[in-house]
């Protein structure tokens, strides 16, 4: 409890928050690579035509797998669902 408390001090997370940034700018500026931003990444991987053809395949391949079990799943809920209202009248 006492621990927590220390912990979650604005101050705390101030100073460790700013200090991560720091060792974060250090690591950048050390290590030579060139990052490309997120947001580039993503238009250039969304535009091309086999990301766009390989979303197409993904889809069919979820309608082709799920269609048929949920049809098969729906006729049995309602075929139990006529026989057992069958059942229940003529029992009375």
């Amino acid at each position: 409890g006492e621990a927590w408390k220390e912990m979650s001090r604005e101050e705390n997370y101030v100073y460790y928050n700013t200090r991560i940034r720091k060792q974060l700018a250090l690591d950048k500026s050390k290590s030579k690579m060139q990052l490309i931003p997120p947001s580039e990444v993503q238009n250039s991987k969304s535009s091309s035509p086999i990301f766009q053809t390989e979303k197409k395949w993904v889809v069919l391949g979820l309608i082709l797998l799920f269609v048929p079990i949920f049809s098969a799943e729906f006729f049995l809920a309602l075929s139990r669902g006529i026989i057992c209202e069958l059942f229940a009248d003529s029992n009375l």
